[in-house]
């Protein structure tokens, strides 16, 4: 199915001058929110940007390495036959990486997660994410309703219940 990841970029930034992070997640959003493979851009505390381009289901972050992720800023895209928010997998590699934010875009479509709680394992967010998976599966059986984005409701759910986990579309 063609899944890789390369690194395509590298370059200096001030990880503590806010300005600066946020010109370069402002130009990837402008640059990958319509592109038909995902792009990840990975805002590292080490004074790092990596930008990565991946396949056209997936853009594997980890290959900067886990000393550079840890409360890295990451922001990737989904492509326009996948636009939707935060996958299971996306939700649970946060916490694996320990991430400071994570940013999806897609589209017209972006939301932003952060996490101000008591630390979750991987193995807790995929069950919190699978509950709430569950949860938006009952509520739509009872009142025979459609889930056309499944992952934004998903995420909508854990935002309502998932104490210190911040949430925004």
């Amino acid at each position: 199915m063609g899944e890789y990841t390369i690194i395509i970029d590298i370059r200096p930034v001030d990880f503590d001058d806010e300005d600066a992070v946020d010109r370069e997640i402002k130009a990837f959003r402008k640059k990958y929110a319509s592109a038909a493979k995902e792009h990840a851009l990975v805002v590292s505390p080490i004074g790092q940007v990596y930008e990565l381009a991946g396949s056209s289901i997936n853009v594997n972050i980890e290959l900067v390495g886990k000393d550079a992720l840890r409360n890295s800023r990451v922001i990737h895209n989904h492509t326009p036959k996948d636009k939707d928010s935060f996958s299971r997998d996306d939700f649970i590699k946060y916490f694996e990486y320990e991430l400071n934010q994570l940013e999806i875009v897609s589209g017209e479509l972006s939301n932003v997660m952060r996490y101000k709680g008591e630390p979750i394992t991987p193995n807790r967010a995929y069950e919190l994410y699978n509950n709430a998976q569950h949860t938006n599966w009952q509520i739509a059986k009872d009142f025979r309703m459609s889930v056309e984005m499944e992952q934004l409701e998903i995420m909508r759910q854990l935002s309502k219940t998932m104490k210190g986990l911040v949430f925004s579309e």
